[in-house]
């Protein structure tokens, strides 16, 4: 499965606002190539339902992030469709492949507006979760994934488990199980999709140590993994420019350590926000 020998290192810091200040923003050499942006599209604190936003309303949120962004990870992560008919409503995000399919064939309407989206689909995978529950949301992102490619294919690439504490043995274990299944089912309904790993920055362990065990054991069975970096309240009042150079520092002695431990191709990720910071008292975000 793994012909390579070398890593692939992709730089994607994914955030959710802007730096306010242009000088600030001045220092930041954008690529969309290299960048994207976790998408979710409860915006407001009135309207945080899963089910409040219409498909016409995903559609606006998408074009306006289309002006900078293509690679996208989709939020909040995938649930199992409702089996109640008498309530049945529609998630919100699980509109986000189809339209963003639909928005990139038409791309390829002479003179109209161009769109590339290359979409991440969620897979939380918290303490309590049981293996049928997990699956139960990974069979039905696969379909969400299986419906945008046959509109347009290559909207949906990678479908990326947020685990919660992979240190743990019943993560690690349930994370082996469900990546093995992705590959099975991907087999099974010919998709080509990659499987991924969100876990935190910690799990690549300090700076004088290897990697931790627990991280290098699941990761060989990864394509990808995408580590979290969280400012703590201490950086953000540093301020986004000193906070980004710690940060790189950490980043770039985690990826020397993963060179050191995988011989094929891993593809790894960085992403960081200060989002969780808002129950502390900061309401803005920014990144590196």
């Amino acid at each position: 499965m793994f012909t390579s020998q070398s890593v692939q290192v992709l730089w994607m810091f994914f955030f959710v606002r802007y730096f306010t200040k242009s000088d600030a923003a001045d220092r930041i050499k954008f690529d969309r190539n290299f960048t994207g942006i976790t998408f979710n599209p409860h915006i407001s604190h009135i309207n945080d339902d899963s089910n409040a936003y219409s498909a016409s309303d995903i559609e606006g949120m998408l074009k306006v992030i289309s002006r900078r962004f293509s690679h996208v990870i989709v939020r909040p992560a995938i649930e199992a469709p409702s089996t109640d008919s008498s309530t049945i409503q529609t998630q919100s995000a699980t509109y986000t492949p189809v339209i963003a399919a639909k928005l990139n064939r038409n791309s390829q309407i002479p003179q109209s507006n161009s769109f590339n989206f290359k979409l991440k689909l969620t897979i939380d995978l918290v303490d309590d979760a049981t293996l049928p529950a997990v699956l139960t949301k990974v069979d039905h992102a696969l379909h969400l994934a299986a419906e945008a490619n046959s509109i347009h294919p290559g909207t949906v690439t990678t479908l990326l488990i947020d685990v919660d504490d992979i240190e743990k043995n019943k993560s690690q274990n349930m994370s082996i199980q469900v990546m093995s299944y992705i590959r099975n089912q991907n087999q099974t309904l010919n998709q080509d999709l990659q499987v991924g790993l969100w876990i935190l920055m910690e799990d690549c362990g300090s700076s004088s140590t290897n990697i931790p065990e627990y991280t290098r054991l699941v990761l060989q069975h990864a394509d990808l993994v995408i580590f979290n970096n969280l400012a703590n309240a201490r950086q953000v009042a540093l301020g986004a420019h000193i906070t980004s150079q710690s940060m790189i520092r950490q980043f770039s002695n985690c990826e020397k350590k993963l060179r050191k431990s995988f011989q094929y191709n891993l593809k790894i990720m960085w992403s960081t926000s200060s989002s969780s910071l808002e129950s502390e008292g900061y309401s803005h975000s920014y990144f590196i």
